[in-house]
C-alpha cells in the first residue's frame, strides 16, 4: 500500500469513529434528558423536604448555649459543623473548649458535602503521592529487569542472524550441486 492509500484508509477510519462518537453521543444525551425528567421532580421534592426539616428543627430547639466556668456568661458560640469550638473569657483570658454540637448553622447542608468532598481529595492525593514514592523507588529495578532482557534479545537475535546465515549458505551450496 502507498502512502496515499494509507491516508486514505485512516480517514476513512477516523470518519468511521466521529460518526460512533457522534451516534453515541446522541444516544447519551437523550438518556440524560429522560433521566433528569425522572429524577427532576425527586429532587425538588427531597429539597422541600429538606427545607421543612431543617425548618422544623430550627423551631423546635433554639440555639445550643454554654455559661462561662469564669465569669458565668453566657456562650453562644457552640455552632460547630466539623470540629471543637473554643471561647475566650473577656476577664481571665481563659480558653474553654466546647464539646462538639449538633451543627444548626445555616449553611451546614451546603459546607458538608464540600468539605467532605475536600477530606477526599485529600486522600487521593496522599494515595497517589504514595504511589509515586513507590514508583520512584520500583523505577531503577524495572530498568535494570529491562536492560537485561533487551541485552539477552539482542543476543538471541545475533544467534539466530548467524543460524540464518549459515543456513542460507548450506542451501546456495546445495542449489550448486544440483544445477552446476
Amino acid at each position: 500500500m502507498g502512502k496515499a492509500e494509507r491516508l486514505q484508509a485512516y480517514q476513512q477510519q477516523l470518519q468511521l469513529v466521529k460518526n460512533f462518537v457522534t451516534r453515541d453521543n446522541k444516544k447519551a444525551q437523550k438518556v440524560e434528558k429522560k433521566l433528569e425528567l425522572t429524577l427532576g421532580g425527586y429532587r425538588k421534592r427531597a429539597a422541600t423536604l429538606r427545607a421543612e426539616i431543617v425548618e422544623r428543627q430550627q423551631a423546635r430547639t433554639p440555639m445550643p448555649t454554654r455559661t462561662c466556668a469564669c465569669t458565668f456568661r453566657t456562650c453562644t458560640c457552640m455552632r460547630t459543623c466539623t470540629c471543637m469550638r473554643t471561647c475566650t473569657c473577656a476577664c481571665t483570658r481563659r480558653v474553654h473548649v466546647h464539646a462538639r454540637m449538633p451543627c444548626t448553622h445555616p449553611r451546614a447542608h451546603v459546607l458538608a458535602p464540600r468539605l467532605q468532598a475536600c477530606r477526599e481529595k485529600r486522600l487521593e492525593l496522599s494515595c497517589f503521592e504514595m504511589l509515586q514514592q513507590q514508583e520512584a523507588l520500583a523505577r531503577p529495578q524495572r530498568l535494570a529487569q529491562m536492560g537485561t532482557l533487551v541485552s539477552e534479545q539482542s543476543v538471541r537475535e545475533a544467534e539466530l542472524q548467524a543460524s540464518y546465515a549459515e543456513l542460507l549458505r548450506k542451501r546456495d551450496g546445495l542449489l550448486e550441486q544440483l544445477h552446476p
